[in-house]
């Protein structure tokens, strides 16, 4: 053996690799049928063998298994040709087969216990039942596609019965709508205090700038309800301005009486504040009230107000002499009650004004639509059946 190595090359092996060979080729022969070192009486009848070499136990230093080559499996059948009941490991005769029998007796069992108890501890109707089984015993991709359905379902019952309700404005939108109203009522730039679209005017400027939670157009009936506050607003203001100029001719009234003191308490509840411009309006507003004494009545009033304001536009037809006779009435406004108190109520620089204010004067300045005669409502009354 050592020569044919020579021979090829190869170094020869150690003695203990000879000593290696010669048991293993020792371990061959005995396990050979009819082998004389074969164990047995030679009758053929080959036993069990509990040889540890067998069963790659440890035989001193080497085991037959450890001869395999790296990674190969021990073969199932022994060297004498019988085959060897392979014993599981702990593994798969303790998880494997018996796992799956035991988990989907249990949870078949779970569902049905399941599905008594829920229906024990929810009121449910017939159909619910049934659709409790059904979801039950669906494969989780089912369940998860009926959870979904369920949901859109919802969302669409909720979306229909929020449609249904009777229309609330917010309190946001409410308060807005009204500072709304009282700015464009102020705003020195206006062109008619009885003019039925203001309100339109005032919802479209908010729509403009972009107020939240204001209906859409085509949801007319909210929009009506928007209108209305509107209205209510505009008249609310134009009954103010009108109070607090008649107080300052009543005969004794107490405190100042100048122009800036009268646009300080009448701008007090609004969130606009007092401009020269506004000076020459309110100061318009007294002169009327001074020279027609007659129109007490809040509606006489502002149908002779606007009156006056068309007249000056029809007659001086320029913007240079209509701002004449505006001077000229707060010229005639400061000799009878003073000059305004600045000191106390200084006024604002127009171009520091706020844009949104800036914004309902651009639209109280457009023409306004035909007045109704004979009344200054500016609210939206809707009568629905």
């Amino acid at each position: 053996m050592a020569s044919t190595a020579q021979a090829q090359g190869v170094d020869p092996p150690d003695a203990q690799l000879l000593a290696l060979l010669e048991r293993v080729e020792a371990r061959t022969r005995s396990l050979t049928p009819g082998s004389p070192d074969a164990s047995g009486s030679g009758s053929g009848e080959h036993q069990e063998l509990d040889d540890p070499a067998a069963t790659g136990e440890s035989t001193g230093d080497v085991t037959l298994g450890s001869l395999s080559p790296l990674g190969t499996p021990t073969s199932p059948e022994d060297l004498s040709g019988h085959r060897r009941q392979r014993s599981r490991s702990v593994f798969e005769s303790d998880y494997e087969p018996a796992s799956h029998a035991t988990l989907t007796t249990v949870t078949s069992v779970n569902i049905g216990d399941l599905a008594r108890r829920l229906k024990r501890a929810r009121r449910l109707g017939p159909q619910s039942e049934i659709d409790l089984d059904m979801f039950l015993a669906a494969q989780p991709v089912a369940r998860e596609a009926q959870q979904y359905a369920v949901s859109l379902e919802c969302r669409d019952m909720l979306k229909t019965m929020t449609l249904e309700q009777e229309y609330k404005m917010p309190e946001t939108l409410k308060r807005t709508a009204q500072d709304y109203g009282w700015a464009y009522m102020l705003s020195p730039t206006i062109q008619s205090y009885c003019a039925v679209d203001a309100s339109d005017k005032v919802l479209a400027v908010m729509r403009e700038l972009g107020v939240a939670n204001i209906p859409p157009a085509h949801e007319t009936a909210r929009c009506d309800a928007v209108l209305a506050c509107i209205g209510k607003a505009l008249t609310d203001c134009r009954h103010h301005i009108k109070n607090k100029v008649s107080e300052t001719l009543k005969t004794g009234a107490q405190g100042p009486k100048d122009i800036a003191s009268l646009c300080a308490a009448i701008a007090n509840r609004s969130k606009v504040k007092p401009t020269a411009a506004m000076y020459m309006r309110v100061a318009a507003v007294r002169y009327i009230v001074r020279t027609y004494p007659e129109c007490v009545g809040e509606d006489a009033f502002w149908i002779r107000f606007n009156k006056q304001l068309n007249q000056y536009r029809e007659l001086l037809k320029t913007p240079v002499k209509i701002q004449a006779a505006f001077e000229d009435m707060y010229e005639s406004d400061k000799r009878l009650y003073g000059d305004p108190d600045i000191l106390t109520h200084p006024t604002l620089n127009p171009n520091h004004q706020d844009e949104w204010i800036s914004a309902l004067e651009r639209a109280a300045a457009r023409p306004a639509s035909k007045t109704a005669s004979g009344t200054t409502n500016t609210r939206r009354r809707v009568k629905r059946k």
